[in-house]
């Protein structure tokens, strides 16, 4: 494992976060290059930083034109450790923990991470919800399980 992973790990997880950026009732997801599933902004915490500071430039690096505010950011869970693929280890999928972030925007400016996604769509949950159970517009498994966790939380509020 390279230096640059190793300093993402907590222990051996993987410190990740996962940003569901929403305007209205829709949420934004991108297209993996790697795989052909749908997935909102996620990405490693780096060395030093914060799960809201990683989810704030995450959110710029992948998928928006300007650095959102942190104090936009609601945290919808965290602790959630889940086996996922990771490009930066050779040896298969390895235990990632989980912060996911909700970050509501109206009509925010887009900019595609171009080395992850090869598109950027608006969807709403339940489209998201439906198309990956019937399989025909996946989403990674993981991402799935958080989508109908931000969809809970949305009913709570």
């Amino acid at each position: 494992m390279s230096k640059q992973a190793l300093a993402r790990t907590q222990g051996n997880l993987h410190r990740t976060v996962r940003v569901i950026i929403s305007n209205g009732d829709r949420i934004l997801v991108g297209r993996k290059r790697s795989k052909d599933r749908l997935q909102p902004c996620t990405g490693h915490v780096e060395e030093g930083e914060t799960t809201k500071e990683a989810a704030v430039r995450e959110a710029e690096e992948e998928m928006l034109n300007s650095r959102p505010r942190e104090e936009a950011l609601s945290e919808i869970g965290s602790g959630v450790v889940r086996e996922a693929e990771c490009r930066h280890t050779d040896g298969g999928p390895l235990p990632h923990k989980y912060t996911v972030y909700s970050l509501k925007l109206q009509n925010p400016v887009l900019d595609i991470g171009e080395e992850e996604f090869s598109s950027l769509e608006w969807r709403s949950i339940d489209e998201l919800v439906r198309g990956h159970e019937s399989g025909e517009d996946r989403l990674t498994q993981n991402s799935y399980e958080d989508i109908k966790k931000y969809r809970e939380w949305r009913e709570r509020l």
